[in-house]
């Protein structure tokens, strides 16, 4: 069946009028329906990373980290530490680290450049950076030509490569210096200060830093021209996981659910991810339950025994 429908493609042989007629119909569809316009209603928030996951990105290269990340009706407040709350209705979506850092990074990029511009307007000093955010997204090699006058550089490292990029640990993402070009091991022995003599920026943190930002998926740009933000529509394109189950709106393609169970696993209890925790709980309550079954059974066993001894 399937050869005979792939012969009009082989031999150039026209399709039916019905066939034809669906397709137009699906591209018609297709160019007049807008899929991006649930993320209308809808913030993004950045839940955890996991270090062990392994995925794979559009253009088939290996991410070693990757990130939950959760796209929350608008109006997400903020708790007494700073952090974003996010109550129900939301979706959550796994990339890998390096394509949300990427994206992460353009943002923040781009609120330091309207940063800048309110200040030239107000009067006030500009702050000046001599690095390129995007690509601290992104694992890149650093050129440490022209460094070796550093105090403590090694001249034997000239021929080292060292790589910059993303690090997640224990939830939190910040950036580091590594020795591969997957920016899968850190650098022990060297620092990015033995080499340059500053520290790297964002080493203890990044995600903290921008806690309490909001990143609506649609707003208006500088020009006041409303548009869909890039991190949320590259987000939802790229995501290798999706649970939409919760969400009140959604594509017009329809929610997908068959990453739920991964999602859940992956994050922490307290976030919507209790699976694990309740899991355990279960399990406890059966060893519990077993034990004491299992003293009441020997306990009885021995009072039947006892019993019959005396008789």
């Amino acid at each position: 069946a399937i050869a005979l429908l792939a012969l009009p493609a082989v031999f150039g042989l026209k399709k039916s009028p019905a066939i034809r007629k669906l397709n137009d119909a699906q591209d018609e569809y297709d160019a007049e329906v807008d899929e991006y316009e649930f993320l209308q209603n809808y913030e993004q928030v950045y839940m955890t990373c996991d270090s062990s996951m392994k995925v794979v990105n559009q253009e088939g290269e290996y991410e070693y980290g990757a990130v939950v990340t959760r796209f929350c009706p608008n109006g997400v407040t903020c708790d007494k530490d700073g952090k974003k709350k996010c109550e129900g209705g939301y979706g959550d979506y796994v990339v890998g680290i390096q394509t949300y850092m990427e994206q992460f990074m353009e943002q923040f990029e781009r609120r330091q450049e309207q940063q800048n511009q309110y200040n030239q307007n107000n009067g006030e000093d500009e702050e000046e950076f001599d690095f390129n955010f995007a690509e601290f997204g992104e694992c890149k090699e650093f050129n440490v030509e022209n460094q070796n006058n550093q105090d403590g550089y090694d001249e034997e490292q000239e021929e080292v490569a060292y790589f910059i990029g993303p690090k997640c640990s224990e939830g939190d993402i910040s950036i580091a210096l590594f020795t591969d070009e997957d920016c899968k091991y850190e650098s022990v022995d060297v620092t990015f200060k033995d080499l340059t003599g500053v520290d790297l920026p964002w080493s203890n943190s990044i995600i903290e830093d921008e806690d309490c930002t909001p990143y609506y998926c649609y707003g208006a740009n500088e020009n006041g021209e409303y548009e869909y933000n890039d991190f949320c529509t590259q987000v939802y394109e790229q995501a290798n996981l999706k649970c939409e189950e919760n969400m009140e709106s959604y594509s017009p393609y329809g929610q997908t659910v068959s990453g739920c169970e991964t999602i859940a696993a992956m994050l922490p209890s307290s976030s919507g991810g209790a699976a694990g925790v309740f899991f355990i709980i279960l399990l406890v309550a059966a060893v519990v339950g077993f034990g004491i079954w299992y003293f009441l059974q020997q306990k009885k066993k021995s009072a039947v025994s006892q019993e019959g001894l005396m008789m």
